[in-house]
């Protein structure tokens, strides 16, 4: 990754890499891989260097860039209820994948020294992956990418700075009314469970855990990012 070997030498906040294509895109656990159409969409490098953050509020930056996404998307189309987070690090337009999000960090003992945030956001492309969406595919013309990622940018800044000062309830709610699942009843297997159960996403830890509320009102969880897995059908 380009961003993270010249932060390795020179760790600077802001530091923003684009490419046209990537053939090496990959997501969480390097279990997906990322294809787009060459020049169509946005794919971008961003470097944090954030301020108090360890593993245990480490997914407050994965919260802040997919905010930023959301509220810059916001900024160029009308989307309302149309966009939703998916935990841990989807977009989803009309249901369907828009955005993918890697974050990932460089450690000095217990804190995390940068990290380098990297998405993927299907914009002009209409040769898709099954299940995926982009903007163009939906709103039926093509997007100015240089101003769409300036607008992406403007709205992650400002939370980045709020969790260095430590002010994170109001990322917390916004991701909240961004996420799939709050409002529609979700399907959901813990790890060590043989079966599935039903709920309503409760809350998402600074840690990324996640909470469920059962239909009975009884709360279940958190469960970290391997512990459950949930069916979005």
């Amino acid at each position: 990754m380009v961003v993270k070997t010249m932060m390795e030498t020179s760790a600077v906040s802001g530091l923003v890499v684009t490419a046209g294509h990537q053939t090496q895109g990959r997501g969480r656990n390097h279990h997906s891989q990322w294809i787009n159409q060459p020049g169509k969409d946005l794919l971008c490098s961003l470097s944090i260097v954030p301020a108090g953050i360890t593993a245990e509020n480490f997914f407050l930056l994965s919260m802040a860039v997919a905010v930023g996404i959301v509220e810059g998307l916001k900024n160029q189309v009308n989307l309302g209820d149309q966009l939703k987070i998916k935990w841990p690090n989807d977009i989803l337009l009309n249901g369907k994948k828009l955005c993918g999000i890697l974050i990932e960090a460089n450690w000095q003992g217990a804190f995390c020294q940068f990290a380098v945030a990297g998405f993927g956001l299907n914009v002009n492309s209409v040769v898709l992956q099954d299940g995926a969406a982009s903007l163009a595919t939906v709103f039926r013309h093509a997007f100015d990418l240089e101003e769409l990622l300036d607008d992406i940018l403007f709205s992650i800044g400002p939370i980045l700075d709020s969790i260095d000062i430590g002010l994170t309830d109001q990322l917390a709610s916004s991701y909240l009314d961004c996420l799939y699942g709050t409002n529609e009843w979700l399907t959901y297997q813990a790890e060590n469970s043989p079966f599935e159960k039903q709920g309503l996403v409760q809350g998402v830890l600074p840690n990324g855990g996640i909470t469920f509320r059962q239909p009975t009102g009884l709360l279940d969880g958190p469960f970290a990012l391997n512990e459950v897995k949930i069916n979005y059908r």
